[in-house]
């Protein structure tokens, strides 16, 4: 059985944690004795301010207690759910494949042919290459069917293109 610990350890946050907290207490008991805030003048004309200041005060106190004095390392040891009558827990769920970035926009420019059409087709194949380079060298991405897709995409535009030029040249 494998035993694990919660809390911070000995590191950076761990100083700057107990930094900030006797931050607070010396603030804390300065505002109470009066040095940095005057909650006794403060008081005598608006009750609300006598209350605030006394707020400030102890919130200053108890979170810098709190911090000061905050989570400890604590061995948390926990029996494996079948020792505890429960039923095994399921599978961690399988890692999200990422996509080809390049096989996105091919496709992306491939509906919407901005300048030329020859654009996604380029992108297409770079892609499709990319994605099969990638699979050789153990990174598995999906996208070789928007990839495949930008290149007939693209043929099709280019097609509807040399179509539209020469039946303009045609007319003309």
């Amino acid at each position: 059985m494998d035993t694990s610990t919660r809390s911070l350890s000995n590191t950076r946050s761990h100083w700057v944690r107990k930094t900030f907290a006797i931050t607070l207490i010396a603030f804390g008991t300065l505002s109470a004795l009066g040095l940095i805030t005057e909650i006794s003048s403060v008081g005598a004309d608006d009750p609300s301010g006598l209350v605030g200041g006394a707020v400030i005060v102890v919130a200053s106190l108890v979170g810098g207690v709190m911090l000061y004095w905050g989570p400890r390392r604590v061995p948390v040891f926990q029996p494996p759910a079948e020792d505890r009558g429960l039923p095994p827990l399921p599978p961690p769920p399988p890692a999200k494949v990422p996509s080809n970035r390049l096989a996105v926009w091919s496709f992306i420019l491939s509906v919407y042919p901005i300048a030329t059409p020859w654009v996604p087709i380029i992108l297409g194949f770079v892609a499709r290459s990319q994605i099969k380079e990638r699979f050789w060298y153990g990174r598995i991405e999906r996208g070789r069917g928007l990839a495949t897709s930008a290149i007939v995409a693209g043929f099709v535009w280019t097609a509807l293109f040399v179509l539209l030029i020469v039946s303009a040249a045609w007319l003309t």
